[in-house]
């Protein structure tokens, strides 16, 4: 018996940060992807460039550049980044249309080079790579065609193949790996951008989590009048869960202070403290957004969490001084007096 012949329709290469960065098809010019922070921001198919002109999570335009020619098409999307109208001048909108899941009927055409959610689909495939190219969505099935790593009893949930939870309307899905709510994802969005990646996913998942335990609705598409109440609940809970965090913290830090010297003390006071540091920068971020939504005691709270916490640390300085004058560069130094003594 012989062996079916294949095919190969396409080779796919992935740089070290597993990003798909090179994807080539039998007989065509190869198709280069250049990235900028966790967006694709150019594409180059042989002698044509294509880069995306964005602003955060927002997309703007799209820039085609062919030897000395250059073509611009400005975009306009929803809230979830879909691409729903392409303009180019001297022509009239052209709409592109999706199904719940991102399925886009052949006539609609491929306008520009994000589609559904502001992701790339695949050009040969059809689906979405997402992840940079980790887990290949399918719209057509409304699922993805490989299991999630994160599953079964990791964060990916039970059903390793599901997209959004079922839920493409009000969640989206960027990595492959997890969704988050659409009016979450508009609550980061308002945030400033000076955490990094990191800071961010963790604020992701800490808003995630509060809105689960919650029980905040989101099986239907939320009106606007309803996601703002629910944005201003979810705030309110994550503030109340994260200083309840930290009141435990700031006990446990008093406790150990007063406590006799053991050996692990300074260490213990100084991963606890830095727990907590990073549980005010959440509460930093979160009272950005309460001073959007006009949430006066929410950012009351975060700011007398901020006073106290300061203090805290204000004490500790005071107190020990080899130890944690590196960790607090902003604290204010002792006083003269306190200097003279010491030294």
């Amino acid at each position: 018996m012989t062996a079916p012949s294949t095919t190969l329709l396409c080779q796919y290469r992935y740089d070290p940060l597993d990003r798909l960065l090179h994807q080539a098809q039998p007989d065509t010019p190869v198709h280069q992807r250049f990235y900028c922070k966790r967006r694709l921001a150019t594409e180059i198919h042989g002698a044509m460039q294509q880069s995306i002109i964005q602003h955060d999570d927002t997309l703007l335009a799209q820039q085609q550049r062919e030897g000395n020619a250059l073509d611009t098409t400005l975009l306009a999307t929803d809230l979830q980044r879909s691409v729903l109208h392409t303009l180019k001048k001297g022509t009239q909108p052209r709409p592109i249309a999706y199904s719940p899941y991102g399925h886009r009927p052949a006539p609609s055409g491929l306008l520009s080079l994000l589609g559904f959610n502001g992701e790339r689909p695949d050009p040969v495939t059809g689906c979405y790579l997402l992840g940079n190219g980790y887990r290949a969505f399918n719209p057509v099935l409304m699922r993805f065609n490989s299991p999630d790593s994160w599953s079964p009893f990791g964060k990916g949930g039970f059903n390793a193949y599901t997209y959004c939870g079922g839920d493409p309307l009000n969640r989206t899905d960027t990595t492959g790996h997890s969704w988050f709510n659409v009016f979450l994802k508009k609550v980061i969005q308002t945030m400033p951008y000076t955490a990094d990646d990191h800071d961010i996913h963790h604020i992701i998942n800490k808003l995630t989590t509060t809105a689960t335990k919650n029980n905040i609705n989101t099986v239907e598409t939320l009106p606007p009048e309803l996601a703002h109440i629910a944005e201003e609940r979810l705030i309110g809970f994550a503030t109340l869960h994260e200083s309840n965090k930290i009141n435990k913290a700031h006990s446990k830090i008093n406790h150990l202070l007063e406590a006799p010297e053991f050996v692990g003390k300074s260490e213990r006071l100084e991963e606890l403290t830095a727990k907590v540091d990073k549980r005010i920068k959440i509460l930093e971020y979160l009272k950005k957004h309460t001073d959007m939504t006009r949430n006066n005691l929410t950012g009351i709270s975060i700011e007398n969490r901020a006073l106290e916490h300061s203090n805290l640390k204000k004490r500790l300085y005071e107190s020990r001084p080899p130890s944690y004058g590196s960790l607090f560069p902003n604290t204010k130094l002792p006083t003269s007096s306190i200097r003279d003594i010491r030294s």
